[in-house]
């Protein structure tokens, strides 16, 4: 028998017997949840991204780590390996959800909470690593039901010079990083009080960015309406006594006279009173 066969059944030999990637859903009435991973095994002290995944019942959502006017969170509980760590949930950027008045955020249909989990430095090549998660959602359409889970992934740890191999899931990890919430970049944000209620104001930093208009949704928690009947949006109006100037381009007024809002295409300034949401739109 030549020494390259010996290696090659050697190889065979190792890789029937090493442990594979191994977890099992958890179904409820509304949501099917697993902890999945972007990889198939992981390195001693390496890092690599699990995941919460989440698949909705038709019509029916959880909640983003912001839930809007009501709702809840989705929360992890870990119970690691010793030495092992995992960073905090990644959120993709959350759909809007209106309802009535209201607007909330989060996910219908399938859902991945991706997180970076790091290997113990000591793990030993070709051992498991066990991974348990309790989960709690609250998952809701015309009324919510707090669901909770207890997961498991047992994840292989490599050995070195060995490259993991994709999963099942490696696509949407991709699609997931593709869609993650991020820091708003170009903007200078500031906080006032004005009696009970609290001023955002949102400076843009240099010229118009493209995206002008998708920050101007984001900042649009109710859906559009049009001004009360009998009354008009000025194109342009003063700020109320204790909102400061008015910006020199102010391009619209529009809200309620409780909440009102100054907006430009170079700032926004918007009114949070303690029981009032808030409207705002760009005027251009």
């Amino acid at each position: 028998m030549t020494a390259a066969l010996r290696c090659g059944l050697l190889l065979l030999s190792w890789a029937a017997l090493a442990p594979a990637l191994q977890a099992q859903p958890v179904k409820t009435e509304h949501v099917t949840a697993e902890l999945v991973a972007e990889r198939s095994a992981v390195a001693p002290g390496g890092t690599l991204q699990i995941g919460l995944l989440l698949q909705h019942a038709p019509q029916w959502h959880s909640y983003w780590r912001n839930p809007g006017d009501s709702g809840l969170p989705t929360t992890i509980d870990w119970q690691l390996p010793s030495g092992a760590a995992v960073g905090p949930i990644e959120w993709p950027a959350p759909e809007r959800l209106p309802l009535g008045p209201l607007v909330n955020y989060g996910y219908e249909g399938e859902l991945l909470l991706p997180l970076a989990f790091t290997a113990p430095a000591d793990a030993r090549p070709g051992s498991t690593l066990a991974l348990t998660a309790h989960v709690r959602w609250l998952v809701c359409r015309e009324v919510c039901i707090p669901e909770e889970a207890t997961l498991r992934l047992q994840l292989p740890v490599a050995g070195a010079g060995t490259t993991p191999g994709s999963t099942a899931h490696t696509a949407l990890f991709a699609r997931m990083a593709a869609v993650r919430s991020v820091p708003l970049q170009g903007w200078t944000a500031e906080v006032q009080r004005a009696g009970r209620d609290l001023l955002l104001t949102l400076e843009r930093d240099g010229g118009l960015p493209a995206g002008a208009a998708a920050l101007a949704s984001a900042l649009d928690p109710l859906p559009s309406a049009a001004p009360p009947r009998g009354r008009t949006a000025p194109a342009c109006a003063d700020p109320p006594p204790g909102f400061g100037r008015k910006n020199p381009r102010c391009r619209a007024l529009i809200g309620r006279p409780s909440r009102s809002i100054t907006a430009s295409m170079s700032s926004q300034t918007l009114r949070f009173s303690p029981a009032d949401s808030f409207r705002s739109r760009y005027a251009g």
